[in-house]
């Protein structure tokens, strides 16, 4: 399995008007977890060639189709988040990423997002299948 866990510190001004974490900071903070899942899959499939593919959107890749995220507590500063992914439903041309999201300081789950990715061919602008280097399972 891959290393799944994304530590995302809050910094002060990631909070809104009502003194919580923006909406919108989740977003990006799943992006950036899903980011380093996908640099460690294709690392594991061709070591950092294929990773620099990958980022460098070369070859066959994955996109983002997309993004539904679940808020179940409010998460303020101070606090630390930890974002596990896992893939827990797949088809031939796409899967689906959970990401569960944790807060060090209630020591519970804040919020929960499912990230749709689609495998890519950047050389041939369409949707394929997944190499088989690159296979996931949930």
């Amino acid at each position: 399995d891959l290393p799944s866990v994304w530590e995302q510190p809050i910094c002060w001004g990631d909070l809104d008007s009502f003194r919580h974490l923006n909406n919108v900071h989740y977003a990006r903070f799943v992006e950036s977890a899903r980011i380093r899942w996908m640099e460690q899959l294709a690392y594991k499939a061709g070591g950092e060639e294929r990773r620099k593919a990958i980022i460098g959107g070369k070859g066959v890749g994955l996109i983002l189709k997309s993004l539904t995220i679940n808020y179940r507590r409010p998460v303020v500063y101070p606090d630390t988040l930890l974002l596990s992914q896992r893939v827990h439903s797949q088809e031939p041309t796409q899967f689906s990423l959970e990401s569960i999201i944790y807060s060090l300081s209630q020591r519970t789950r804040v919020a929960n997002a499912d990230s749709l990715c689609v495998w890519y061919d950047y050389e041939q602008l369409k949707k394929c299948e997944a190499p088989r280097e690159m296979e996931v399972h949930p």
